[in-house]
């Protein structure tokens, strides 16, 4: 990881924060942030830089129908979060796939373009076995990822 690499999420927080000050001084307390002023807060505080957003569940699926391969979205919030913040980054979200025709609309990298009919950033999808993936959920994911982020009280030690 890059020093820029390393600022870019303070320089968001910090982005937010001017942009809901101004807010405050042009007396739109009562307003919400719109997608508008979040693409100009990233541009100005990414400077440019590459965002790459990774997670286990993906944006959207893509599925089979009667109608033929249906778009759905993702319903939790942190997906609907990080959707707007990928749309006004630009941003590569590398997830694992999880609709039963996502292999049917990538290209030959894996990759699709997002939101359907809005392609603002690109979805990279990964392909994981089930027995794998379930393995790593319970070692890493579980025993390391999830007591590292809410209840550490001593500095971990990691074993290969």
């Amino acid at each position: 990881m890059g020093p820029l690499s390393s600022q870019i999420g303070p320089r968001i927080s910090r982005a937010l924060n001017r942009a809901a000050s101004r807010q405050i001084l042009r007396g739109e307390l009562g307003t919400q942030t719109t997608s508008a002023d979040l693409a100009v807060s990233a541009r100005d505080y990414c400077q440019g830089a590459r965002v790459v957003i990774a997670s286990c569940r993906e944006p959207y699926q893509h599925v089979h129908s009667e109608g033929g391969i249906r778009v759905v979205r993702s319903p939790g919030g942190l997906a609907s979060a990080l959707d707007s913040v990928a749309r006004a980054t630009g941003a590569t979200w590398v997830a694992q796939a999880s609709g039963d025709a996502d292999r049917d609309v990538v290209d030959a990298a894996g990759r699709v373009t997002v939101p359907p009919g809005d392609e603002r950033y690109t979805l990279q999808r990964l392909w994981i076995d089930s027995a794998e993936r379930e393995a790593e959920f319970r070692r890493f994911t579980n025993g390391c990822l999830w007591p590292l982020c809410h209840v550490v009280y001593v500095r971990p030690h990691f074993d290969a």
